[in-house]
């Protein structure tokens, strides 16, 4: 009992480290897009744009790499065994279904245009389609699923997934903070599909996969 005590405990402390490092990773990504924009009368050059190309990469890499060492990814195509394509195929056919309601709620304005917030919308003014591209299918879906889905389900709750994954949809709806009800539902059905996927599959390339499927629909909608 004290033994399965202390793991858990480290393996809260490990999901908190993860959490801390994605934090770093995207307040640096920030303050390099920050300061290249201002440096250039808001025009990005081609050695910052590089700068900023080889940052994503890093940092995404970076995050691979540990969730590997803690079991959670592994660089292999294994991981697309019949049963785990058949859950990516459904949890993504889900996923696309959650968003197209949104789409139809944002219309029937049920629920907020999910736009920038007034500093987001400045920070990425005039950014790089490239930079965009790595920042939006690469960059972003990496650092989330590798604190919620690999931290949060795969060490924290590894003995009790179910709750894992309520527990990481809860937390992320937390952070994003929806509007109303429709947004804390789709928000949270929305993450409850990652995390299923996740849990059903114990390979963190699936949420992963799914998410990126996810930003390439919106991109394709807007």
């Amino acid at each position: 009992m004290k033994n399965q005590t202390v793991e858990k405990l480290w393996n809260v402390m490990i999901c908190l480290g993860l959490g801390g490092l994605v934090l770093l990773f995207s307040v640096l990504f920030s303050m390099f897009l920050w300061a290249a924009q201002g440096n250039n009368s808001h025009n990005c050059s081609v050695i910052e744009i590089f700068a900023m190309c080889f940052f994503s990469l890093f940092a995404s890499f970076v995050m691979l790499r540990l969730s590997e060492s803690l079991k959670l990814f592994s660089f292999d195509l294994k991981f697309f065994s019949k049963k785990n394509g058949r859950i990516l195929f459904l949890c993504t056919l889900l996923m696309l279904t959650l968003l197209f309601a949104e789409i139809v709620l944002m219309n029937q304005h049920l629920i907020s245009d999910k736009t920038m917030n007034p500093l987001a919308a400045q920070v990425f003014t005039n950014v790089p389609p490239l930079i965009m591209v790595l920042f939006s299918f690469v960059f972003a879906p990496i650092m989330e699923e590798v604190v919620f889905r690999g931290g949060i389900i795969g060490l924290v709750f590894n003995d009790h997934l179910l709750l894992g994954v309520c527990m990481s949809s809860l937390i992320y709806c937390l952070l994003v903070r929806p509007e109303n009800i429709f947004d804390w539902l789709l928000c949270f059905a929305t993450n409850a599909v990652l995390g299923i996927s996740y849990a059903k599959t114990k390979r963190l390339e699936v949420p992963i996969i799914i998410k990126m499927i996810a930003v390439l629909f919106i991109a394709l909608s807007i």
